[in-house]
Formats: C-alpha cells, sequence, structure tokens
C-alpha cells in the first residue's frame, strides 16, 4: 500500500512538473486546527502531539502538517524532503499508518543509477563522462537526501524507489551497507592545480564504474569535477573521469555543453500559501489513494 501510494505521488508529480530545488518550501504545509482535526475525524495514528513543553494541545492550537501544500496543488515545488513529506503525510493521515517517520543521510555522494528520472521530470541527473551525456549517465552528485522510513524500509517519492537501507541509494551503498560517503574532497593544491583548482572529488569504495556499467572499466582512480557551476535548478554539474588532470580549454567545453533542458528558475515560482485545511480538498485526496 506505501509502495503504490510512492509510485502514485511520484507519477502524479511528474505529470504537475513538480520542481525539485535545492531550498525547502514553507508553502508546502499547512495549518490545522485540533478542533478541526478531531471534527473531520483526520487520521493521526501517532497521535495529537504534545507542546514543546510536554503538554496537552488545546482545541484552537493549530499544527503545521508538511507536505500539505503539493498535494492540494497550492505550489508545485520543493526539495528532496518536502517531496516526501507530501507522501509521509498520505501514509499517516490518509492510509492512517502508524509508525512511518523521515529518515535521511549526508555525505558527498553519488547516487545508484536512476534511469527512470525523478519526480521532476525535467531534472537530469547531474553527472556525465567523456563519452556518455548527462542523460545516459542517470546518476546525481548529492550532499544528502531525506526518505520516509516505515516498516524498516526506506520510500523515496522522488525516484519511486523502496530500499532496504538507506545506503542503497548511493553508489557505496550498493555494496556497503550503512556508508553514505563515497566522495572524498580533494584538498591538495597540487592535485587540484592539475584540475585548474574546479571542485574536486576523489572517487572511492565502489566499483559500479570499474565493471564498466557506464563505461570505464579497469580504471581504478576516478575524479568528480564540477564543470558546470549552478546551471540549472541551482545544480551544478559533474564530469566523471579517470583523467589525471583537465586543462582549462577542455573544462571550458564541459560548461558549455550542460543538461539538454532548463529548469524553471525556483526563485520565480510561488512559495504557495500556508493555507487552513480545505475538507473537501481532503476527501478527494483519499479517494484517489486508497
Amino acid at each position: 500500500m506505501v509502495q503504490m501510494a510512492c509510485t502514485n505521488l511520484f507519477e502524479y508529480g511528474r505529470r504537475q512538473r513538480w520542481s525539485w530545488s535545492i531550498m525547502p518550501n514553507p508553502g508546502n504545509k499547512a495549518k490545522f486546527s485540533i478542533s478541526v482535526i478531531r471534527e473531520l475525524g483526520i487520521s493521526m495514528p501517532d497521535g495529537i502531539p504534545v507542546t514543546p513543553l510536554g503538554g496537552q494541545r488545546q482545541a484552537n492550537d493549530a499544527l503545521d502538517l508538511p507536505g500539505w501544500g503539493l498535494l492540494a496543488g497550492d505550489t508545485k515545488w520543493d526539495n528532496c524532503g518536502g517531496f516526501n513529506s507530501s507522501l509521509l503525510f498520505l501514509i499517516k493521515h490518509v492510509l492512517n499508518l502508524a509508525g512511518a517517520e523521515t529518515a535521511a543521510i549526508s555525505g558527498d555522494y553519488l547516487t545508484c543509477r536512476l534511469p527512470d528520472g525523478t519526480i521532476d521530470p525535467v531534472f537530469q541527473s547531474t553527472v556525465r563522462t567523456f563519452g556518455r551525456h548527462y542523460d545516459q549517465i542517470f546518476m546525481y552528485y548529492f550532499t544528502g537526501h531525506e526518505f520516509v522510513k516505515y516498516d524498516n524500509h526506506y520510500f523515496d517519492a522522488t525516484a519511486n524507489k523502496v530500499f532496504h537501507q538507506a545506503g542503497r541509494y548511493t553508489l557505496v551503498g550498493q555494496h556497503s551497507d550503512g556508508k553514505y560517503c563515497d566522495l572524498r574532497k580533494v584538498t591538495d593544491p597540487v592535485v587540484k592545480a592539475r584540475f585548474q583548482n574546479a571542485e574536486l572529488f576523489e572517487v572511492i569504495n565502489e566499483d559500479i564504474v570499474t565493471n564498466g556499467e557506464i563505461g570505464m572499466p579497469n580504471i581504478t582512480q576516478k575524479y568528480l569535477v564540477r564543470v558546470i557551476a549552478n546551471k540549472y535548478n541551482h545544480w551544478s554539474g559533474y564530469l566523471l573521469t579517470a583523467q589525471q588532470g583537465m586543462t582549462q580549454r577542455m573544462l571550458d567545453k564541459f560548461n558549455m555543453v550542460g543538461p539538454a533542458q532548463m529548469r524553471e528558475e525556483p526563485n520565480a515560482l510561488p512559495y504557495g500559501r500556508n493555507v487552513h485545511f480545505n475538507p473537501g480538498i481532503f476527501s478527494d485526496v483519499s479517494r484517489h489513494v486508497r
């Protein structure tokens, strides 16, 4: 049931052309008063949360429930945590399942290959090689990611995936449970100078590249070089390479050949309203998810 909700949300987001941003969107939530929650019988499987001081909330107290803005059509963008907060909203308040929570990983890493794309239909992968373009590699460079953890599984609405360990989302995690960082930032000035002082990472603890799956067999030392700075949606573009250095001319060449499609500027998108609960919309969402 949760996997179906994850898939439905992923497909709905792509149809609605939701935008994946680095920034969180404060408009992707609504305020629900305790009295409205009780009057409408909104599912709160984990109970009404207590106040920060541990007291009981009053009927006119309002709760911020993240994830509602996207479901209600009040906004159309967020970051990974925001998209998965909408999945968490469905799990808790529509499917009435207790025990779901957010879970996160952090560290510089490459994702596993995501050939089906993301919940944002325009957000192409951010990694390429010399011979293969971004839309042929299906990998992303991230510094963190957020999931929904339920029943010892990690659900990700951004990629329509479910993992047994959160680390499976990362390249290194495919073979090493619990390790999220498969890139080591290069700080050695001699090595950085060989790459014209571009942002540079050494790729570690992986074999998906070495086994030739993306065209680099039997290469034991690889680097990830930032070749496009904040080109689209505030994300950078990266080159995965076995080269031990690059000229400025080579870097400039890759800087000019960015992703095939550009993304809307998130700063120009509406944040949405911090709306109060609309029971009609909630009923419509419930019918389509159950």
